[in-house]
């Protein structure tokens, strides 16, 4: 794959240019359960799957804020498309950053197909065997997996049947990728929200890696790339949520704001002319750019402590305290729309609805969960113990 110099600039407008097409498959993928082909192939040859790809591997490598801003526009125009996007973006930056140079050589070769989707979560086992890893797990929510040319997964490291581990008494948790061949789908995705993600379970069984395939998921350092790069897992990871909350909340408000003006229920004013809706509207409105200036303050600060390799545990916190905050101030979001469109919003088919359904379905993930705020709270108060999810 490769982006020319034309398509490396303004990547937010080639989002942009997308809406039509991506507004034409939100049905059918919820129909079907996946993005369909015309989405997926718009995406593809827009090459914003490359977005945090090194340069040397023929990304783009455009760095924090740019991976925040197209993923936000892809999500304000359907969810399910933005959501499918930051999987495959923000999967193959972590792999292309990450993994040894044999290995990209192969995933990222001309005209092969590198969009990496998976599960992070360390579900799986490796058991070192001749110059690899012996590989097998059952995985979650492997997003966009229909439409990837490889799996990613998260495996205990195993030696003499017991887990590896790291100095601070954690597990050797390894990232591996495997050709999406041999992965096994369950084509099961059957959900409330995001339906259009094909974020099928899988599993990779008895798979022999070479060791350049794997890296250690929480200790190891970019292979190639800028600064950019040592944000680490995590700091990618919250990239990809954070342009997601920060799209469909803002498609919501939106929705909501055109509504307005129109919509009127028995016995009551228009719903613009209510204080009470002004009222409500206001406090949401700040609250969602509060968080929004949060996220965009933070990345800048890491990035920023990236540059000279001085990326704290406190950085990284505030990385998921920020990354939880826009997602469940999108949902709130979306639910006072939900809430104030009555009738439209309850009708299949509305925007509102979507986005109330994709938003809910987005603080499900463990990544955003409640558990990330009480980590980043430990970690502000000084009594934070080691963990994997920081």
């Amino acid at each position: 794959m490769s982006l020319d110099s034309a398509t490396r600039s303004a990547p937010v407008e080639r989002a942009a240019a997308l809406a039509t097409t991506i507004a034409a498959g939100i049905q059918p993928s919820m129909d079907r359960g996946y993005l369909v082909d015309a989405s997926v192939e718009a995406l593809r040859a827009s090459g914003l799957f490359e977005l945090l790809v090194p340069q040397s591997l023929g990304g783009a490598e455009a760095g924090a804020h740019a991976g925040l801003d197209v993923i936000a526009e892809i999500s304000h125009q359907d969810g399910a498309a933005g959501w499918s996007l930051m999987a495959g973006m923000v999967l193959s930056g972590i792999a292309g950053s990450l993994l040894e140079q044999s290995a990209v050589e192969e995933m990222f070769a001309s005209g092969g197909n590198a969009i990496c989707a998976g599960q992070v979560a360390p579900r799986g086992t490796a058991i070192p065997e001749g110059g690899g890893y012996r590989l097998s797990g059952t995985f979650s929510f492997g997003s966009g997996s229909r439409h990837a040319g490889w799996m990613f997964g998260g495996f205990r490291e195993m030696r003499d049947g017991k887990p590896a581990k790291l100095e601070n008494g954690l597990p050797n948790v390894l990232g591996a990728c495997v050709p999406q061949s041999r992965a096994t789908l369950s084509d099961n995705w059957d959900v409330l929200g995001l339906m259009g993600t094909g974020s099928y379970d899988f599993s990779i069984q008895d798979e022999l890696v070479e060791s350049a395939f794997t890296f250690p998921l929480f200790t190891a350092r970019p292979q190639r790339g800028g600064s950019f790069y040592r944000l680490g897992v995590h700091g990618l990871t919250a990239i990809g949520h954070s342009g997601f909350a920060m799209g469909v909340g803002r498609r919501a408000l939106d929705e909501l704001a055109r509504l307005a003006p129109t919509k009127k229920r028995i016995g009551k004013d228009l719903l613009i002319e209510l204080p009470t809706f002004h009222r409500d509207f206001a406090e949401i409105e700040a609250r969602y750019r509060a968080a929004c200036a949060y996220v965009r303050h933070i990345f800048t600060e890491l990035e920023r402590a990236a540059a000279s390799d001085d990326v704290t545990l406190a950085l990284r916190a505030e990385c998921r305290l920020a990354t939880t905050l826009i997602v469940d101030t999108a949902a709130e979001a979306s639910l006072l729309a939900y809430r104030q469109a009555g009738s439209d919003g309850l009708r299949n088919g509305s925007a509102i609805q979507r986005c109330f359904r994709d938003a809910h379905a987005a603080t499900q993930h463990v990544f955003t969960d409640e558990k990330s705020m009480i980590d980043a709270a430990q970690v502000l108060l000084g009594v934070a113990p080691p963990s994997l999810i920081l």
